[in-house]
Order: C-alpha cells, then sequence, then structure tokens
C-alpha cells in the first residue's frame, strides 16, 4: 500500500466514522479506533458467521425479496450449533482472525437461545479482540441488555427500519415499531447506568421516507 493509499483510506475513515476529526486531520487515529472501524479491510482479520437465519420481519429489502421456496431453503437449518461454532471460532482464531461479525445476512440473533453462550466464548477467547452484533432489539429483556453491555470485546449494531409506525412497518411488513420503541428506551436507559460499552445504529430504511 503506497502513501497516497494509506491517506485516502484515513480521509474516508474519517469521513465515515468520525467527521468531526476533519477539522484537526494532524490528530491521529487512535489503536482502537482502527480497530473497531477499518478490520475488516484487513486481509484476514474479519469473518462474519450466519448464525441464525429465522427472523420476525419480512423486510422489503431482505426477506421480502426472497421467493418463499429459496426462503424455505434458507431458514431449514435455521441456527448453528454451538458446537460447531466454537469449532469454526477455533479454526478461525488460530488462522489469524481477530474479528468476528455475528450479523445474519436474513436473521435475527436474538432468536437463538444459545447467543450468549457463543457470546461468551468470544469474550474469553484470547484470541478474539472484537465482536460485533447487529439486532433488530425486538426480543430482548433488560437482563439481555445489562449482561450485553458488560462484555468489553462487543460492538452491539441495532438497526433501525422507519421513524414512525408508518415508515417502520412500510419496511418490515410488521408492526412492530411500538415494541422497537419500547426497547429503544430500555437500552437507553441501561446505557445510564453503565461505561465502557460500544453501540452504534443502522438506519435500513429507504430513500422514500428520509426527508
Amino acid at each position: 500500500m503506497t502513501d497516497i493509499d494509506k491517506d485516502i483510506r484515513e480521509i474516508r475513515a474519517r469521513e465515515k466514522f468520525l467527521p468531526d476529526s476533519l477539522e484537526n486531520p494532524e490528530k491521529p487515529l487512535t489503536e482502537d479506533f482502527w480497530m473497531y472501524a477499518l478490520a475488516k479491510e484487513k486481509r484476514g482479520s474479519m469473518i462474519n458467521l450466519q448464525i441464525i437465519s429465522t427472523c420476525q420481519l419480512k423486510c422489503t429489502f431482505c426477506r421480502g425479496s426472497i421467493d418463499k421456496t429459496q426462503l424455505n431453503k434458507i431458514s431449514k437449518n435455521s441456527v448453528m450449533q454451538n458446537s460447531d461454532f466454537i469449532e469454526i471460532v477455533d479454526k478461525c482464531v488460530s488462522a489469524g482472525v481477530v474479528y468476528f461479525e455475528l450479523t445474519p445476512a436474513v436473521g435475527e440473533p436474538f432468536l437463538d437461545d444459545t447467543l450468549f453462550d457463543k457470546l461468551d466464548y468470544l469474550e474469553q477467547n484470547p484470541g478474539v479482540d472484537i465482536f460485533l452484533v447487529t439486532s433488530n432489539l425486538l426480543k430482548v429483556n433488560e437482563e439481555q441488555v445489562k449482561r450485553l453491555l458488560k462484555y468489553k470485546k462487543l460492538l452491539f449494531a441495532v438497526s433501525v427500519y422507519g421513524y414512525d409506525n408508518e415508515s417502520y412497518t412500510a419496511n418490515t411488513g410488521q408492526k412492530f415499531f411500538d415494541k422497537f420503541m419500547q426497547n429503544i428506551e430500555l437500552l437507553y436507559s441501561c446505557m445510564k447506568q453503565s461505561s465502557g460499552y460500544h453501540v452504534e445504529f443502522s438506519m435500513r430504511y429507504g430513500d422514500k421516507y428520509k426527508d
């Protein structure tokens, strides 16, 4: 990688993750920043594990756009067994993978009853630096949220599918906006009582609903 390539990569990283830092480009970005923001760009350092393929939503751009026969085929073996998960993680770590994403292409991690067993394994594994979990936040309770916020290696991402009942329902095919907002309030409440967590929000509704 040339010096120019490195400069371009840093500018793009600042624009995407730390736009305020563009006003102070001399300030070096921390090691933690590069790990969280750009680990996936380093060959061999990141892997996405599809641990589940079931979901409560029928998003127009996700499950709603998949042929029913194909969707049934995808969901046939819906949850990755813990023994398989551990074996895969161990092999990945031995190959130099340090960043694990548990963000299903068409699923919701919290529908996996063994999710926390998997997260505990990643948290306690010295070869794992970061693990990302993305959720629609519909199937969480207070005990689970508090447990999530205690993980030191976790980057927790919340998918936002709309800003009101109409936009949420149009995108997801389900009337769960009130439940989503209830759990957002729960998350914020727990965050106020915690420290050291990493939470981000991913806007997943289309241009139709943008101002």
